[in-house]
Order: C-alpha cells, then structure tokens, then sequence
C-alpha cells in the first residue's frame, strides 16, 4: 500500500502544479481625463514636452495662461495598479530665464501607459513643440512656432514664423504669411501639402526627402524644380 499512496500524492501533485502555471492575471484598461489651468508670467516662449503621446494645441486670443486637458490610458494587471500609475501621470509647469516649460511627468513602472495632452495658449507667445510622441495638431497661433523633430502634424490658420522640422510623417500646413515672415517645413520622409492664400507675395521653397508635395491654385514663377523640391516666387 505504501508505494501505491506515494505514487498518487506525485500524480496529485503534479496536476496541483500544472493548474498554478496556467493562471493569467487579466490586464485592465483604465482611461481618466484630467485638467486644470497653468499660471504664466512674463515669459517669451512656451515649451511643449509630452514623450507620451500626440499633442493638440489651439490659440486663444484672451487666455492669459495655460488650459489644459490630459486623456491618460494606463494597461496593468490589477485595476488598483492601473488606477495608482494613472495618478502619477502628471502635467508640470516650470519657468526657467524667460522660458516656461509645459511637460508631461509618468512614473518608472512596467505598466503600459499614453497620454494625450490637448492645450490652449496665448495665441501671441511663440511656442515650441519638443520630444513630442505621436501626432501635433496646432491651430490658430500668431505667435513664432517651432515643431522640432515632430512626426505627423496639422497646422491651421497660421498667421506667424513657422519652422517645423522632423524624420517622417506626412504634414498638413495652412499658413498666412506676413510682411517679413519665414516658413520652414522640412522632413525626411513623408508628404506635404501646402495651402497657401493665392494672393500672397513671398518666396517659396518646398522639399521632401522621400514622399510627395502637394499644392494647388499657386501661380508660382521663377520656379526651380525637382523630383522632391521646388522653389519660386509666388
């Protein structure tokens, strides 16, 4: 009998085993959206930082600082992890010199996490969109506007400097140009479709490393083409 009991406790043992490495701990999506305005004080230029996901900004001619919205989604394990990462997924604001830094602050855990930040500005303080994941939508600024190494973006009813610059992406670019004003788009990858009022005057040069520039109802002259650039006077 006594080989018999020990040959059933191994069986038993080894099924308890096999049902315990089988276990999955279902993960859980958890959304939160949050918000709140950021003080300004005298500063000239805005920084926008969000490593975590897209961007949208709009310009607002009577806003005096900075209106924010974060839609955070956090993937973990047990709601309470889920509910505990998205609580530490923060929005800061810090002014060094002259220059006030809007970022977007997560905590270090293996918890799968993205944010999208949506903001307003004053519309007539020069912005820079920094270290930005996913795409950009700016519309309605007047101030100067710099997109550095950004993606995919939209940009609607410019009326200021723009200089945007990246590696891949397609752009949408819809611009008023001023007396004086400079217009830089540059990618390395992707297409560019410009929109332009045809009635204005400037110089106008486009290019596009691997993808296709599109525009139309531009009387350009003096024009210089390639495959993937043009430059003329319009």
């Amino acid at each position: 009998m006594k080989p018999i009991q020990f040959v059933v406790f191994v069986a038993a043992f080894l099924l308890i085993s096999c049902e315990k490495e089988e276990t999955i701990v279902p993960t859980h999506q958890y959304n939160e959206r949050t918000s709140s305005d950021l003080p300004l004080g005298p500063v000239s230029a805005i920084v926008i930082q969000n490593s975590l996901g897209p961007v949208i900004i709009d310009g607002g001619s009577d806003t005096s600082g900075v209106r924010w919205f974060l839609d955070k989604g956090i993937l973990a394990e047990p709601p309470s992890a889920a509910s505990q990462v998205c609580s530490q997924i923060l929005v800061g604001l810090e002014t060094i010199n002259d220059t006030a830094y809007v970022s977007v602050h997560a905590p270090s855990t293996t918890a799968s996490y993205s944010s999208l930040l949506s903001l307003t500005l004053p519309d007539n303080i020069p912005c820079v969109l920094r270290k930005i994941s996913g795409t950009r939508d700016v519309s309605y600024l007047r101030s100067s506007f710099v997109g550095e190494n950004v993606g995919a973006s939209t940009i609607l009813g410019r009326q200021g400097n723009c200089t945007r610059t990246g590696t891949n992406g397609d752009a949408s670019v819809e611009i008023a140009i001023p007396d004086g004003g400079l217009r830089l788009v540059g990618f390395t990858t992707g297409n560019l479709t410009l929109r332009i009022p045809a009635a204005t005057s400037s110089m106008l040069s486009a290019e596009t490393g691997n993808g296709t520039i599109f525009y139309s109802a531009l009387v350009i002259t003096d024009s210089v083409r390639t495959q993937k650039s043009f430059t003329g006077k319009l």
